[in-house]
């Protein structure tokens, strides 16, 4: 049986405002990371994987076509 919990929070204005940037922050990372594979794609016909954008990431390289 699955059980469903829904947890409310109320966070403060400070920790809102970082929430919010927070997310902004993934989106923009998000949006980078699949154009970055549909360039890959359309000018080379070479699929870029979650494994290789990830390693940059870990790397500290910025998110480059290989």
């Amino acid at each position: 049986m699955r059980r469903a919990y829904k947890f409310r929070a109320f966070p403060t204005r400070p920790q809102e405002g970082r929430a919010v940037r927070l997310l902004a922050d993934h989106c923009d990372l998000y949006n980078a990371a699949l154009m970055e594979r549909r360039e890959a794609w359309q000018m080379r016909h070479v699929r870029i994987g979650y494994g290789v954008q990830s390693a940059q990431l870990g790397s500290g390289q910025a998110p480059t076509a290989a």
